[in-house]
């Protein structure tokens, strides 16, 4: 038997990140991605949050959020750097992203995600 404290999962309760802060549509987040053959962090704004149903059958009744997001990528090969908008993506885990202030942007990546309409 599992002896661990089932906590019931709560829809209207807010996703949150790794250190705990809510994750709303519009805030900046900074999340890893795959780089080539490397782990890299990415800047990011969250355009959309949605709830899904769960993809553990043994565990139907906790659904996941599921956030539409856009971010940036970064040529460093080049110099200088070189700034530009990726597609738009879904990141699942909100563990693995933090929210950050706007103010923590690199000049570069801020102009480019303030043309971003959610």
């Amino acid at each position: 038997m599992n002896n661990m404290n089932y906590i019931p999962f709560d829809p209207n309760a807010p996703a949150r990140d790794k250190c705990g802060q809510e994750i709303k549509a519009g805030c900046f987040v900074i999340y890893g991605h795959a780089l080539g053959r490397c782990a890299a962090l990415k800047f990011g704004k969250i355009l959309k949050i949605t709830l899904k149903g769960s993809r553990y059958p043994h565990r139907p009744d906790i659904p996941e959020h599921h956030f539409s997001v856009i971010g940036v990528d970064e040529d460093n090969w080049k110099n200088p750097i070189t700034y530009s908008l990726s597609k738009k993506g879904t990141l699942q885990f909100s563990d693995r992203m933090v929210v950050i202030p706007k103010s923590m942007l690199p000049q570069e990546v801020k102009v480019l995600l303030d043309q971003v309409n959610i």
